[in-house]
């Protein structure tokens, strides 16, 4: 399939400033400027970012027992196992999830259209931002190298990987990626910029055909 968008990215603010030509597919991309600190270890950036355009956290109220599963290690909550959700909770957006009780459950992004009203991305009161993402993503990659893989592999696995909906693979010096949440869609433009930096990548092609 023959890509639709070629752009030049300057993403490390230092002297050398190499450049990345990021392969899209209906997408442009909006250039930003990032302080990168860099772990020496694994030479992974850690992006500390500003940005916080997030909406208003919601609450998504369990009936009674549900909370069970998500304890247990579970991720998805389904809109049978909701008692009610509150007016702040809006689709892609972030949200708490509480048991019946009112006790916190997790947080996750909120899809009122979709039978999985909540994906889960952490089990802790943090702030979802892009710095957040990128941390995820930093990890993930540490993952697999620690697991001897390096050139080809999948690097984020969604849920497992603490970032539902996304899915990472590398082939050599080109990246491949997909979103299949709404609320990480709203970061598409960040994971762009995240892995540009991260990886170095000759192209990065999103498969959107889902």
């Amino acid at each position: 399939m023959k890509s639709k968008v070629f752009r030049s990215l300057s993403v490390f603010p230092h002297k050398n400033e190499p450049k990345v030509i990021a392969v899209l597919y209906n997408l442009l991309i909006c250039q930003k400027t990032f302080d990168i600190r860099t772990r020496t270890r694994y030479n992974i950036p850690i992006f500390i970012m500003g940005r916080n355009d997030l909406m208003n956290i919601g609450e998504v109220r369990l009936r009674r027992g549900e909370e069970k599963e998500l304890l247990a290690g579970g991720c998805w909550v389904y809109d049978n196992e909701v008692s009610w959700v509150d007016e702040d909770c809006q689709n892609g957006g972030i949200v708490d999830v509480t048991a019946h009780d009112g006790s916190f459950v997790g947080r996750g992004f909120f899809n009122g259209e979709s039978k999985i009203i909540v994906r889960l991305i952490t089990r802790e009161k943090e702030e979802i931002d892009a710095q957040f993402i990128a941390l995820r993503i930093r990890d993930a990659w540490i993952r697999r190298r620690k697991l001897g893989f390096q050139n080809a592999c999948r690097v984020v696995f969604g849920d497992a990987d603490g970032l539902p909906g996304l899915t990472v693979d590398k082939f050599g010096e080109y990246l491949s990626f997909q979103i299949v949440s709404l609320g990480m869609e709203r970061f598409k433009a960040d994971i762009i910029e995240i892995l540009a930096a991260l990886f170095e990548p000759k192209g990065i092609c999103e498969r959107n055909y889902v």
